[in-house]
């Protein structure tokens, strides 16, 4: 991370430098270095990291070009730089800058907007979902590992950088059956799923990529050594092979929530508490709706009817 925060510094006006530099290495690398002694420090973990560095960077800019100096900062100023965003997501990064400004009293305090929360809108209707997951299951023309991080992601709605972190550890057969490991819990397998798991783990596949990573022991092992594979190149290559990654999860996660407690689909999802909740509020109130339109549909012949809006 070092070299790269010195690459993006290099050509930085130094009024720039001397807030970015102190900013990136004391407060957003000390924290990323602190959750890699809990957990891995993943490739999507670093992306999150350098951005929003760089989104500090563009609001240093921006701030430039209206001839204003950061250490006279006010409120205004924030809500025109979200303004002219036109509210990205994105925008709302500059918060960590902002944050770390006032607590280290370089400006005034502020009220930093927090990023707004967005439901999901985009599911697969029950047909699709079925095929998507039984083409994963059965489709002998996708690799094995892509089947099966497809299939766990569609079965439990799990993100596929979770997928790829487990170790091989985490998968393991009882009397009963074969179980995973997911946000700390045993969750138990279907058979055909379990089968899937037990052949990638004598396939070719796997055994040539082994030694890349055999200190981490990592189900899905990367190409660099003792870290597990980019999840941004199985979710394309997923996405290549008709698995909607984005919509599929979205699919399991509303299923999940109708039956699940929030505290435990935070765990599964590896998401806040609070998105927990919110998952859970917005699936039942979806329930709720797809059950009225299924009373309408019964009513109404021809009129097609489907649980996801």
């Amino acid at each position: 991370m070092s070299p790269w925060l010195n690459g993006i510094l290099e050509d930085c006006p130094p009024h720039h430098v001397r807030l970015i530099r102190p900013f990136a290495q004391w407060h957003v690398l000390l924290r990323c270095r602190r959750n890699s002694n809990r957990r891995s420090f993943t490739p999507a973990a670093g992306a999150a990291t350098r951005h929003r560095i760089s989104v500090a960077l563009r609001f240093l800019k921006w701030l430039d070009e209206q001839n204003l100096q950061f250490e006279e900062l006010r409120q205004s100023d924030l809500d025109d730089w979200l303004h002219v965003n036109g509210g990205r997501t994105s925008a709302y990064q500059v918060r960590y800058l902002v944050g770390w400004a006032v607590s280290r009293r370089l400006i005034d305090q502020l009220t930093i907007p927090m990023i707004p929360q967005r439901q999901p809108t985009d599911f697969l209707d029950d047909a699709e979902y079925a095929d998507q997951l039984r083409r994963c299951l059965n489709d002998v023309e996708i690799p094995i590992n892509f089947r099966v991080v497809g299939s766990l992601v569609l079965l439990f709605g799990i993100p596929i950088k979770n997928v790829l972190s487990l170790s091989v550890d985490d998968v393991w057969s009882e009397a009963d059956g074969t179980y995973v490991k997911l946000g700390g819990k045993p969750i138990f397998l279907p058979p055909r799923l379990a089968e899937l798991m037990a052949e990638l783990a004598h396939s070719d596949l796997r055994s040539s990529s082994i030694g890349r990573a055999a200190s981490q022991h990592y189900l899905f092992p990367g190409l660099v050594p003792g870290r597990p594979a980019n999840s941004t190149f199985y979710a394309n290559s997923l996405n290549r092979h008709g698995i909607q990654v984005r919509v599929a999860r979205n699919t399991a996660r509303l299923a999940l929530a109708l039956d699940l407690p929030a505290s435990v689909i935070a765990d599964l999802f590896g998401v806040h508490i609070n998105t927990a909740v919110r998952w859970v509020r917005y699936a039942k109130r979806d329930w709720l709706d797809y059950v009225a339109d299924r009373a309408t549909s019964s009513r109404t012949p021809g009129i097609p009817h489907s649980r996801n809006k």
